[in-house]
């Protein structure tokens, strides 16, 4: 394969400045490189030592430790630890890289401290599969040629909040930060025409976070997580994404966030669309990083609401139809943007299921019923903090229009990946869910699902398909074993290389190794459908407890996209 040139560019990163100090600082001054050894330890060492730097001086005290994580010659170190091709590839992103990595650092150190994240802990690794590796450090660490320790740090806060850093190594006598390297399976390696040395377009670049948003064409806020409501949590979730030539969204993955608002984050971002990021002219895929903030509204409800056996106000009357709920939306969104809260309570009141435990387990089995019916037994205390997050924007925006959707089918088009599941989860197929959009050009909150119960619409709460507990106790278990696998058919319709999707199932793995009784947990509903009729066809080793075969319930997880 002949070396090819990759263009790239990137652009400055936001950067969170400490408060200017009035007195003047002493010349920063950093220990020597060398004092931290090619350790753990001493990495952690490094990480304390910068944040303290942060602490008493800002940037400017931080810029001698900037100056010591570049690598000597990256051209040259890239070349012997991953070979001629790819080491010239990721040479060329990391020089792209190089007037941004300082903006980064500074950045990430910064929001640390910010947040509290006082926990810092390294981790080091040589071979892909090493305890505490991911996917993508599976997959750098199977590009290397040459033996080489890379190293993570992981910061984290009291209230669970992390943000990692990857990859440090150690060359020169110092620590160097190689920061985000490039994946290479995003731009596959193509050879020139005989005799071209024309360098080839990159298939892919890194965008800061500040200019991906700027591209934004179409945004979906997210939806406040009733558990953040309830214990009243604030923070940003921080999402590495990779955005696909024709702007949706490939991939999602966290860096940095509270668990409790991490997915609501993702849910929100899968669904923006970006207008095509043109280099040359020619349209790209783009590695950038996003940041999902999470305030809570001003004025918020307190978390003591009147018990549902209260007086409340009567409210109109709303016909079963995307008008009907419309209507009471709108009604809903004029009282909150007058600040009429109080004339929100009957509302609230009346958006709950009557009799939630037997209603869920008529509409969605006994089983999947009974565990909505013990999520929703807060949404009486969680509901008016919901719709207050939700109608009253801290962003200033404020929404000008409801756009509800009625889903009678599950398997169409307009239905996302966490909307399907519970859609095909219906026991009573004949019942219809609704999906509420509050709308302001492009961007939108949405609310999911509703139904008409009992002569009124009725809000369900965040439903979530989930897998069945399925610990096992034994002295000597032998789990499952995949020995026969069938690659499931892209859907009809959706070109390859354009489209992805990730299907998530769970289902029973007999005790002769079939598999049976599949239900969605995530995905949409071409690729589910084609993922379940694959996995209908693979055969399992069955569970062994004790030397006895039982059937158990089991994970099952497919992804689509390019070359997968």
């Amino acid at each position: 394969m002949k070396p090819r040139m990759v263009l790239t560019f990137v652009s400055c990163l936001f950067v969170i400045v400490a408060p200017i100090i009035a007195r003047p600082l002493p010349e920063p001054q950093a220990p020597a490189p060398s004092s931290y050894t090619n350790s753990t330890d001493g990495l952690q060492k490094l990480v304390w030592d910068m944040i303290a730097a942060e602490k008493s001086g800002g940037e400017n005290a931080l810029a001698p430790y900037l100056q010591s994580l570049a690598l000597p010659d990256h051209a040259a170190w890239f070349s012997v630890i991953f070979g001629g091709d790819d080491g010239q590839q990721l040479a060329m992103f990391y020089d792209a890289w190089t007037d941004a990595r300082n903006f980064q650092i500074a950045g990430d150190v910064a929001r640390a401290v910010a947040s509290q994240m006082s926990d810092v802990a390294a981790l080091g690794f040589d071979r892909p599969g090493d305890p505490g590796t991911t996917d993508k450090d599976n997959y750098f660490l199977g590009l290397v040629k040459h033996p080489q320790t890379f190293y993570v740090v992981t910061f984290k806060s009291g209230d669970g909040s992390t943000m990692r850093w990857a990859y440090f190594v150690y060359d020169a006598g110092a620590f160097r930060y190689l920061g985000p390297v490039a994946d290479l399976r995003l731009a596959p390696p193509s050879t020139p025409a005989e005799g071209t040395t024309t360098p080839e377009i990159p298939k892919r670049i890194r965008l800061g976070g500040d200019v991906a948003e700027a591209h934004i064409a179409h945004r979906v806020l997210p939806v406040y997580p009733p558990e953040a409501l309830a214990q009243k949590l604030e923070g940003s979730v921080e999402l590495h994404t990779i955005i696909a030539p024709d702007g949706t969204v490939q991939s999602v993955d966290v860096t940095s966030g509270n668990p409790v608002l991490v997915e609501a984050a993702e849910a929100a971002v899968r669904q923006w669309r970006f207008a095509p990021v043109l280099l040359n002219g020619q349209a790209v895929t783009v590695d950038t990083t996003i940041t999902v903030q999470f305030h809570l509204p001003s004025g918020m409800p307190s978390a003591g609401q009147p018990s549902a056996s209260g007086a409340y106000a009567p409210i109109p009357s709303y016909p079963d139809s995307p008008s009907g709920l419309t209507k009471m939306m709108k009604q809903m969104l004029d009282m909150a943007q007058h600040g009429k809260l109080e004339d929100l309570q009957p509302y609230f009141h009346a958006l709950l299921v009557p009799n939630p435990d037997s209603w869920f387990s008529a509409q969605f089995g006994a089983s999947q019923g009974t565990r909505f019916a013990q999520n929703y037994q807060s949404m009486e205390q969680n509901l008016p903090m919901l719709f207050a997050n939700t109608l009253q924007s801290n962003s200033g925006l404020k929404f000008t229009s409801v756009e509800v959707q009625r889903f009678r089918t599950a398997c169409t088009v307009d239905a996302n990946e966490s909307e399907y599941p519970v859609l095909a989860a219906r026991e009573d197929q004949s019942m219809s869910l609704y999906e509420v959009r509050f709308v302001k050009d492009t961007a939108y909150r949405w609310l999911f699902p509703f139904a008409y119960v009992d002569g009124g619409f009725r809000y369900l709460g965040d439903l979530q398909v989930k897998q069945p507990d399925n610990r096992v106790y034994g002295d000597n278990i032998q789990w499952p074993k995949l020995i026969h696998d069938v690659a499931p058919t892209y859907p009809n319709g959706f070109n390859r290389p354009n489209n992805s999707g990730l299907v998530k199932l769970w289902g029973t793995i007999g005790v002769d190794g079939t598999v049976s009784d599949l239900h969605v947990i995530e995905g949409t509903c071409p690729y589910v459908q084609a993922t379940i009729e694959a996995v209908k066809k693979w055969r399992f080793t069955p569970l062994t407890v004790d030397g006895k075969a039982q059937a158990t319930t089991y994970p099952f997880q497919y992804s689509y996209g390019p070359g997968r």
